[in-house]
Formats: structure tokens, sequence, C-alpha cells
């Protein structure tokens, strides 16, 4: 079939009648009907029957309608990066972020450079860790943030801030809750495919902590959620414990000894960064050192954390942040 009979095919279908497909394209409804028998022709086979004044298409006219409606999203396409190239709107930023940080710190991160750049078009997708990976090596995202990057030798994982786990609940009335505290208490537990859940589930071990959590949260805004209706305590990091009270009344504890886990930013290793991911990257590590610089800490530092509270004394071991490398 001819691109012409396609668009009279794709138009009857939207409309249901020649006359509504005529309007569509702009075009007589005798012209219509000629392009219509002529696409018949040219399929071989009817595309539709006359039923009550209106046409309806054939099992083969409905089998074939998929395949035209795809080719009319990717021409929307086509016709769309056009018109953004004749702008001087071909710079694309695709941003891949974890939700925690996707709802509030990367959007203040943004900002300023989608002020900077007005003509810049942005892509952001909230994924988990492992799907921004995929993301990333499948060449769909441009640049990714996310909570202990997990290892892959195609990518450069650059260390930007350490969150904490801290607990968030309403009238908590203490800034640090000791770790062997939380198996007393009605806590939200953190799926163990999380990265800080996996961190914590690492600690009760080290310490010998016993709890059977009677909730569990798989993202930290739902822990959040559940919190804010008094239903449980939300074990959480640092950065989404911060934004929360900050709008929500609800009071933050650290939870020591303590329990760390670092946002990296991640890009792959062969792709040259543009200066727009540069800016990116720098913003989002300013940002979340501010919101670092908000979560309480305590009287003496990391290394002498578990003495001050009454948890184990061998605090959790603080891992370093690291950066995936390349083989060879």
């Amino acid at each position: 079939m001819r691109i012409r009979s396609i668009e009279i095919f794709h138009a009857v279908m939207q409309c249901g009648t020649v006359k509504g497909a005529a309007d569509m394209l702009h075009i007589t409804q005798p012209a219509a009907t000629r392009l219509l028998q002529q696409a018949e022709r040219q399929a071989g086979f009817p595309l539709f029957q006359r039923v009550k004044g209106r046409l309806v298409p054939t099992r083969e006219a409905r089998a074939l309608y998929p395949e035209v409606e795809q080719l009319y999203v990717r021409l929307d396409g086509i016709r769309q990066l056009v018109d953004n190239l004749a702008h001087g709107q071909g710079d694309m930023l695709r941003v891949a972020c974890v939700p925690s940080l996707a709802q509030d710190w990367l959007p203040k991160a943004l900002a300023p450079l989608m002020q900077r750049h007005p003509r810049l078009r942005l892509s952001v997708r909230t994924l988990h860790s492992r799907q921004i990976v995929d993301s990333l090596v499948l060449r769909e995202t441009d640049i990714g943030f996310a909570f202990d990057a997990p290892e892959h030798p195609a990518l450069l994982a650059e260390p930007l801030a350490q969150a904490r786990l801290v607990c968030v609940g309403p009238r908590l009335g203490r800034s640090q809750l000791p770790l062997a505290e939380l198996a007393t208490l009605p806590v939200i537990d953190l799926d163990a495919s999380d990265p800080l859940g996996r961190r914590l589930h690492h600690a009760r071990e080290l310490h010998d902590i016993q709890w059977a959590p009677r909730m569990l949260a798989h993202s930290h805004h739902a822990a959040i959620a559940l919190a804010r209706e008094g239903i449980g305590l939300a074990l959480v990091d640092s950065f989404t414990g911060n934004a929360a009270r900050a709008t929500l009344p609800l009071e933050m504890a650290v939870v020591e000894p303590e329990i760390p886990v670092t946002v990296h930013a991640m890009r792959l290793h062969d792709a040259p960064g543009s200066a727009l991911v540069r800016h990116l990257v720098d913003a989002m590590g300013r940002v979340l050192a501010t919101a670092a610089s908000l979560t309480p800490q305590p009287a003496d530092h990391a290394q002498r954390g578990a003495a001050a509270a009454p948890a184990p004394a061998s605090p959790a071991p603080r891992p370093a942040a690291r950066r995936n490398r390349t083989p060879g």
C-alpha cells in the first residue's frame, strides 16, 4: 500500500465514515471514496463493510490497524524532532532517578538548569537502581542517580553525598534512636532488595538484633505516608526524612550506630559526558550537600556514635564510596 492509501485507511478507522475521513484529510468526499477503493485494490482484500451507514473494519483491517497506528506514532515523533531542531531545541537530557530522590531533591537540581537552558528538552524517569543500570546500558538514559550504584563494568559511578538511616514518625521526641530499640517499636521495615534495606538487615545480623516487623514498605515515600497516618514509624534515608519533616507534622531520629548509604551519579563509561550532564551532576551534589546538613549529627562522630547510644559497642562498618571500573 502506498502512503496515501495508508492515510485514508487510518482516517476511516479513526472516524468510521468516509465523510469524516475526508474532513480529516482536507479533501472532498468523492476523492476520499476513490482513495479508499484504491487502497483496497492495493491491499488485495476488502478493508471495510458498510453497516447502517457506517464503515465497519474487516478482520484483515483490524489486524492491519495496530501496525499503521505504530507508524503514525513514529511519524509524530519525527515531526516533533524536526520542529525542535528548527527551533533550536535539539538538546535532550534524559535523566533516571530512584523515586526517593526524584520526588523532592532532583527537581531542585533541575530548576536552575532549565532556567539557564529554556529550550532544553527534558525526560525524567523514576526507576529502581537495577532498572537505571539497564536504562543506561541500553543508552535510553544519559545520567542516573541511585543509592549504592550496582556494580557494572560499563558504568562510571561518581559518589555525590551520603545519607543515613533515620526513623520518622509523629512525636518521636528525640534526635537519635538506638538500633536495638527498633525491635521494640512499631516500625515499617524496608524491603531487603532496597540498598538501605540491605544495609539495615546486615546491621541487624551484625549486632544480633532479632525482630519481626509486621509492616513492610517497598518505597520510602510509601513508608512516610503510613507514618503520617500514625500507622507506624518509617525507616527511610535521611534525604527523604528531611523532606518529610519539612512539610509534614513528623519528627526524625537518626538511627545509631550509623547506617550509611551513598548517592551515586551513574553514566556509561564510553559515553562522553555533555556539559549539561556535568552541570546537573554538580547541581545535584550541591542540593544533596544542603540536604545532608539538615540531618542531626551525633554528639560524637560516627566512629564513637555506638558508644554514646545504648546499642552494641562495635559500630556498623562504613563502606567507602566507590567507582565502578571497567576490566583491564
